[in-house]
């Protein structure tokens, strides 16, 4: 009985770990992608009322 928990448990958190591992790098792409998109709209839309992204001090 011992035996089968142990071997339950080797197997089942590796493929757990794996698992969120996967889900986070796409959440992570996912993520990555829409901020590009809104950083590209959002500069645009600044751009296009005239500011000047070269002037500002950050």
């Amino acid at each position: 009985m011992r035996n089968n928990v142990l071997l339950f448990l080797t197997l089942i958190i590796p493929a757990i770990f794996r698992g969120m591992i996967i889900a986070f790098k796409k959440a992570g792409n996912l993520c990555t992608g829409y901020h590009d998109r809104m950083r590209a709209s959002v500069y645009s839309f600044l751009k296009a009322q005239g500011v000047n992204f070269e002037t500002i001090d950050l």
